[in-house]
């Protein structure tokens, strides 16, 4: 049973008109994500500091994921119960001791222990912080929730390896050159953390909530109400799929942009990353007005010719296919991701939404991780082009069943509402 002590909670900070507190909300989801992608141009620096190998820094590289995901099974779940404003001060404050890991580094351990943490931390972070977002629309509309949750979570990212490049290059002082960025970002911490604790209401359902001795803390998994399972699984496929493209671009641009232009400035290479998540961006602000269905179907359809222009820039080395490939790609992940956000958004139940966006944000992780760690182990094998065609082949195959499944949606809906039935 909720107790008075959360019930006050959840009039607390109300001070802030309810627009301003739907524009803080997305701002502390942009303060602490735009932390997960800062290390992204300093693995070179850090390979050559601490003599790793690209194996170790490969490595270093996949446990921000599997930080990600550990968080994800745990933050949705305790935000329903606990309320969402406790669980994204806790991920603030687990991003700061990230980065502290990262400021004090003098062995590859930290850097490792710096990765988990932050991944955890994001993890933690997303499912609730996008559910606010939601509930905290003045209006109560879903839509503008989950599009202006799903354009902060892709800014956040272009954001944060950007602003890194620059900082490595123009450090106060020498020393501070692979940890100024990581300094930056503890006061953006820092500002996050007064914002939940002063310019944030509680948005949690008060029948949900319980004390921190009551909590369930299992793992809750990807678990979703039997009534949208079906419709849930199609959203989901297609955020998969969209970042497994964008993952790929974001994993190979930077050293493809640095090949085709002649150029081995970390700088220039980023461009690639900006280039991608600046064309989602941008697509996600010009059709926000698109219906989910028709926006996912628009990204799915976008995706072969990204893949394709991947290929096209292994093999010749052509800035002409490195620019519309990177335009494409940010076009198919600014639909895929627009149109599957809102539809998960509007799908959740009140009192489970931070649990099912949770559980979206896993598929979606996925779709970052599987595939580049897939395409890396391919290429020792069969070489890189031969391992990025591959995957090609097997999106293109899954993206255009998605879209003919996207085009009935009277018979998706009717076979959702029959499992329902039966229940």
């Amino acid at each position: 049973m909720p107790s008075s002590r959360i019930s006050r909670s959840q009039n607390r900070a109300t001070w802030l008109s309810p627009q301003g507190q739907y524009l803080a909300a997305a701002l502390v989801l942009f303060f602490v994500l735009f932390g997960g992608n800062l290390p992204t141009p300093l693995y070179p620096a850090w390979q050559q500091q601490f003599g790793l190998s690209t194996g170790t820094i490969t490595a270093v590289y996949a446990v921000y994921p599997a930080g990600v995901v550990l968080g994800l099974l745990f933050g949705g779940r305790l935000a329903d119960q606990l309320g969402r404003r406790p669980i994204v001060a806790l991920a603030a404050l687990a991003s700061v001791l990230a980065e502290a890991c990262f400021i004090m580094a003098g062995s590859v351990g930290l850097l490792f222990a710096g990765r988990l943490i932050n991944g955890c931390a994001i993890g933690l972070l997303t499912g609730p912080a996008v559910a606010a977002i939601a509930e905290l629309n003045p209006q109560g509309d879903r839509k503008k929730g989950a599009w202006l949750g799903a354009l902060t979570t892709v800014t956040a990212i272009a954001f944060g390896p950007l602003l890194a490049a620059l900082l490595v290059g123009f450090p106060p002082v020498p020393a501070m050159r692979s940890s100024f960025p990581f300094v930056v970002h503890m006061v953006a911490l820092a500002a996050a953390l007064i914002l939940v604790g002063t310019c944030l209401r509680e948005t949690a359902p008060a029948s949900n909530l319980r004390s921190w001795r009551d909590i369930c803390v299992v793992p809750q998994g990807i678990t979703v109400p039997l009534e949208i399972r079906n419709r849930f699984w199609l959203a989901a496929a297609v955020a998969f799929l969209v970042w497994a493209c964008t993952g790929l671009w974001l994993a190979l641009g930077p050293s493809l942009v640095m090949k085709a232009v002649g150029s081995s400035d970390r700088l220039v290479g980023g461009l690639a990353v900006v280039a991608v998540l600046g064309t989602a961006g941008a697509v996600q602000i010009l059709g926000r007005m698109m219906d989910a269905r028709n926006s996912m179907i628009i990204g799915l359809l976008l995706l072969p010719p990204g893949l394709l222009l991947i290929i096209a820039t292994l093999l010749l080395q052509s800035r002409a296919s490195l620019v519309f490939g990177c335009v494409i790609t940010g076009g198919a992940q600014g639909f895929g991701w627009m149109g599957s956000s809102e539809s998960i958004g509007r799908l959740a139940p009140p009192e489970q939404r931070a649990s099912v966006m949770s559980a979206f944000y896993i598929v979606a992780y996925a779709g970052v991780a599987l595939p580049v760690l897939a395409v890396g182990m391919g290429a020792d094998w069969v070489g890189l082009p031969t391992a990025v065609s591959t995957l090609a082949v097997a999106v293109t195959v899954t993206a255009l069943s998605r879209v003919t499944r996207l085009l009935r949606p009277h018979r998706v809906s009717t076979m959702a509402a029959r499992k329902t039935d039966g229940c």
